[in-house]
């Protein structure tokens, strides 16, 4: 598991919070509420009208 510390982390949280924007913007210009997880074991969506998991 990676600390809070390791460069990995901190690139993986910067890369995760890159991704959180590029979905809120492309939301607000499209208006598509609902964003779904593509990763691999991963089956999530998340809707942001509600600002919930669906």
């Amino acid at each position: 598991m990676l600390a809070p510390r390791d460069s990995q982390y901190n690139f993986q949280c910067q890369a995760l919070e890159k991704y959180a924007v590029h979905r809120l913007r492309h939301y607000q210009q499209s208006g598509h509420p609902i964003v779904r997880s593509f990763e691999p074991g991963e089956d999530w969506r998340w809707c942001y009208v509600d600002r919930s998991f669906v």
